[in-house]
């Protein structure tokens, strides 16, 4: 039910049909002090009977907090950062936060446009997830970087060099000594820290045939696609899963089996390659995880500014599925 005059309701209106003192609908809606459950109940039925709306810039002016973090990724069409996002905006949303999500499309400029609007509408922090190495300037509010270290900011991470290490393993426990790499880019910090893992593990008398560095992305360089053309390894390790499928759509055209003559590899665990059609052997990025401990920190981060700079690795675990023999 809705108010129907013409007159706005106040939280006046609402501490009097409530039962409750102003300074209590204050404290519901402004989250500035504890109140039982019953009564923070009472105040949100009664400001819905009357059809109040909570004046979120005037909150915001009059608390200095606004309720609302920034979600940056560089990336939307690849499924690794909207399974994230989905879960710093659900972790958030149970903690009583809006999320405003920008996708920079892997753009410099639009990372930086997103950085700037972010900090014209006063959020209390963000979520990273960055194109470069690190920033190019030090962000106005609270921040942590999720998918890789960066000296200086808070980070929630997974252990790449584990993760490579694992894919190192695995190729030896195969049987596999003729190998590929389709390594990210190296300025990176995750991406060299795979390829360094995978370095570390390999099986005496396996030889990298070829590497190859490629962008975190669909696109295959020519160089690439080359190497792959020429099927001269058994065993691929690309940088991510969708670095993996194109190279399998590279090997598909060449009429190269996967895995009968050559193994596939990826790196991230995203939601389409445990599809039947694809069935894409991984190093499994536990992403949930990785999207609920980013908005936690955060707000460890917003909640005591001045505490040490905070760092979470998660492990990574081996996913076996046809693409590999």
């Amino acid at each position: 039910m809705t108010n129907n005059t013409s007159r706005r309701p106040t939280i006046k209106d609402i501490a009097r049909i409530a039962g409750v003192s102003i300074a209590t609908v204050s404290y519901v809606f402004n989250d500035t002090k504890h109140v039982s459950d019953e009564v923070r109940q009472r105040v949100l039925k009664s400001a819905d009977h009357l059809g109040y709306k909570v004046n979120k810039s005037a909150r915001t002016l009059r608390t200095g907090t606004s309720k609302t973090i920034g979600l940056v990724l560089p990336d939307l069409t690849n499924p690794f950062f909207p399974e994230i996002a989905q879960a710093v905006e659900a972790e958030a949303r149970l903690n009583g936060f809006a999320t405003i999500l920008f996708d920079t499309q892997g753009l410099p400029e639009l990372e930086k446009r997103a950085i700037e609007l972010l900090a014209e509408y006063r959020v209390d922090g963000v979520v990273w997830a960055l194109i470069g190495a690190s920033p190019a300037e030090q962000p106005p509010f609270p921040t942590v970087l999720i998918d890789r270290p960066v000296e200086g900011f808070d980070g929630v991470y997974t252990d790449h060099a584990r993760g490579g290490q694992l894919a190192a393993e695995l190729a030896g426990s195969l049987g596999h000594s003729r190998l590929g790499l389709l390594s990210g880019p190296q300025d990176v910090a995750s991406a060299a820290m795979r390829r360094a893992g995978f370095m570390s593990k390999l099986t005496p008398g396996s030889k990298i045939v070829w590497e190859e560095p490629v962008p975190f992305g669909r696109d295959l360089p020519s160089a690439a696609v080359s190497a792959l053309e020429r099927n001269e390894v058994s065993f691929i390790f690309a940088a991510n899963d969708l670095v993996a499928l194109s190279a399998m759509a590279v090997l598909e055209r060449a009429k190269i089996d996967v895995p009968e003559e050559v193994s596939v590899l990826g790196y991230d665990d995203i939601s389409w390659a445990e599809l039947p059609q694809i069935a894409l052997s991984t190093i499994r990025q536990p992403l949930p995880d990785l999207g609920r401990a980013a908005f936690q920190l955060l707000q460890q981060r917003m909640d005591q500014p001045g505490r040490d700079i905070a760092h979470m690795m998660l492990e990574p675990c081996v996913q076996t599925r046809s693409t590999t023999r």
